[in-house]
């Protein structure tokens, strides 16, 4: 977790008071959820601005793998291997 999201829920927690353990992992699986969606929306539009140059394409394909890695590792998001960059399965 980067310096940014510690702030964050070192000040979630603060305002919260007590927090159980379950509730805290909630929290920063649903931060984590979030950083997931907001960069691999960033990484479709590159891809769209990309169009056919190949070697960009890589690049962005590269960048992605290794963000889907980073954060099957960092946030231990199983939904981080979902290639469509939903997390979780969506309740209906």
């Amino acid at each position: 977790m980067g310096s940014d999201e510690q702030v964050y829920v070192s000040r979630m927690l603060a305002e919260c008071g007590d927090v159980s353990h379950e509730e805290c992992e909630r929290l920063m699986a649903q931060l984590c959820r979030k950083k997931w969606k907001h960069a691999v929306g960033s990484m479709k539009a590159e891809l769209a601005a990309a169009g056919t140059d190949q070697g960009r394409v890589q690049e962005i394909l590269k960048k992605y793998l290794t963000l889907r890695q980073d954060m099957a590792t960092r946030c231990a998001m199983p939904g981080a291997e979902d290639d469509h960059g939903r997390g979780e399965k969506e309740h209906g």
